[in-house]
């Protein structure tokens, strides 16, 4: 499944169906390779970002090419931040340099907080949807349930095909995303309070 994802990143990449690239490399044998192999082509417009544990151990490490110079620029001004005292413009510097929508870099920002505020570090339960199109290069990307309508007008807008999207809701039991049926889907779209549907439609995978 991670090297198909990557196969329609890097491909909406080349067919400018996306302005960046972003993959993920493990630290295994396969993916050392295919990272070198990146690192020889790409070298010059790479930005490379390490992901470590609590430990510092590197877990991943991420490769991003950006057709647009300001996006790289906005990326490298948001790896310098630090995140202490400056959570939300490095969180808008990121989605801005990688195209998201405004409205879903705010749901990040003040979900981020909510969980901190209300739930311990934990999030709730229903109280976010993502947003994936693999062959658009849109590996999955959060916001409200209450603004399900925006996103899908937003994807319109971008010209995505709306049979390649997946609207997704976080399994808590399993710990994975699961995508929303057509039903599921429409009753979010109907309700008068999105976030009480959102919930009921996660508690009910459970």
């Amino acid at each position: 499944m991670k090297f198909k994802i990557r196969f329609y990143a890097f491909f909406a990449f080349l067919t400018n169906k996306r302005k960046h690239l972003w993959l993920s490399f493990y630290p295994k044998i396969n993916d050392k390779i295919w990272l070198v192999i990146f690192k020889l082509f790409f070298s010059k417009n790479m930005i490379i970002a390490l992901k470590e544990n609590k430990s510092k151990t590197k877990v991943r490490t991420d490769i991003f090419l950006f057709r647009n110079p300001k996006n790289a620029e906005k990326f490298k001004q948001a790896q310098k931040l630090s995140w202490k005292g400056n959570e939300d413009e490095k969180n808008r510097l990121y989605g801005e340099a990688l195209d998201y929508p405004d409205f879903a870099i705010l749901d990040f920002s003040e979900l981020l907080k909510e969980r901190k505020k209300d739930n311990g570090g934990k999030t709730k339960v229903g109280d976010r949807l993502s947003f994936s199109c693999f062959k658009y290069g849109y590996e999955g990307f959060v916001f409200k349930p209450e603004n399900l309508s925006k996103i899908l007008d937003w994807s319109k807008e971008q010209k995505i095909p709306q049979k390649n999207i997946e609207i997704e809701i976080f399994n808590h039991r399993i710990k994975k995303w699961q995508s929303l049926s057509k039903n599921e889907i429409k009753e979010l779209l109907e309700s008068k309070n999105p976030l009480k549907t959102s919930e009921k439609i996660a508690k009910n995978r459970e």
